[in-house]
């Protein structure tokens, strides 16, 4: 029997979230991406409780992700002209903003050093 296993487990005030899978030589590689994947998907639906019990004004963040997408929109569209590969263009999508993301020095990963930094200056 194999010891390789995912199990996580969160409880925070309303949110609940368990995850287990035990991995053996049936396991397919898309399991366990799945299972770390609705992980992730947790802890994405439940930042903006965060934000808001920090102060953030969710809405102004909102408002401004919304500018930012109708501006990306129309100059990412327009780059697809003549592209008829639908998935392809799902990956450009995907491409584009990660792109403009980090040239922003706006990473849309989280940077758990960072994390770390901020959470041992308790600020």
């Amino acid at each position: 029997m194999s010891d390789e296993k995912i199990e996580f487990l969160a409880k925070y005030k309303d949110w609940l979230c368990v995850k287990r899978l035990n991995i053996d030589a049936n396991t397919k590689p898309r399991d366990v991406v799945y299972i770390l994947g609705t992980i992730w998907a947790s802890v994405e639906e439940n930042l903006g409780k965060y934000l808001v019990e920090s102060g953030i004004d969710q809405k102004l963040l909102d408002d401004q992700a919304n500018k930012i997408a109708v501006e990306l929109g129309k100059k990412v569209s327009a780059s697809f002209r003549g592209v008829d590969d639908e998935l392809a263009k799902e990956v450009a999508k995907i491409y584009v903003i990660r792109k403009a993301m980090g040239i922003a020095e706006w990473p849309i990963e989280i940077n758990t050093d960072k994390l770390r930094k901020y959470q041992r200056k308790g600020k």
